[in-house]
């Protein structure tokens, strides 16, 4: 599941095929629509931090069009502290859950990959995004998230 700092959850899921994480968001009923929160909703993301029972990882670039954009509003760490202290908790969730050490090589390969995605820009499926559709449209408005719907 991922955890957006300002106040949304959803999850991602594992594309065998597509050999990648795909955005799902199941009180919004999209799927691999990134940019929805950011580009549909108008949020300011700053953090979003995806955890699993193989690790956790800053995921944010994979939310946003322009990390440029996002980075000063990323004043709550240093992000130098961010990476390690994400490095050193799935290190330890990892040893703690009985990965073997063959396993953990495994993981690591994959984060690493995980690592190059995410040096890249966020993909656009290149489709209208709409504004929240959960939530009254009263609630929704006062939240800023009706996008281009208001």
């Amino acid at each position: 599941w991922c955890l957006e700092w300002t106040d949304h959850v959803w999850t991602e899921v594992w594309s065998e095929n597509q050999r990648a994480w795909l955005h799902c968001d199941s009180c919004e009923n999209v799927c691999d629509k990134p940019l929805l929160y950011e580009q549909g909703w108008g949020k300011k993301l700053t953090y979003v931090i995806a955890f699993s029972v193989e690790g956790i990882v800053d995921v944010t670039r994979r939310y946003v069009k322009d990390m440029n954009v996002v980075r000063p509003r990323r004043g709550e760490v240093y992000e130098v502290w961010l990476k390690q202290t994400l490095k050193s908790l799935t290190d330890e969730l990892r040893i703690k859950r009985g990965f073997l050490p063959d396993e953990i090589q495994h993981l690591e390969r994959e984060d690493a990959r995980e690592q190059e995605e995410l040096s890249l820009d966020a993909k656009d499926v290149g489709e209208s995004l709409l504004g929240r559709r959960s939530g009254s449209i009263a609630w929704r408005r006062a939240r800023g998230e009706l996008g281009n719907d208001s």
